[in-house]
């Protein structure tokens, strides 16, 4: 597997995350399944986090909106 993930990192694709179950994730992945968990108590208090982008370099950019975006 980790033949397959350089490979994959070599050719330019967005970085890959091998997950515990043995898949790939992409970033992207793993990061909107983080926002998902936090997004019950971010919305309790009148806010919410949305997922704008991953770079092919791992910056994640995200939109705070509602109660959290001030």
């Amino acid at each position: 597997m980790l033949r397959i993930y350089r490979e994959l990192h070599r050719a330019g694709w967005l970085p890959y995350i091998i997950s515990r179950e043995g898949r790939f994730e992409t970033v992207r992945e793993k990061v909107q399944a983080a926002l998902d968990q936090v997004r019950p108590m971010l919305q309790r208090d009148g806010g919410d986090v949305v997922l704008v982008d991953v770079t092919p370099d791992g910056l994640v950019k995200v939109k705070l909106t509602g109660a959290c975006g001030g």
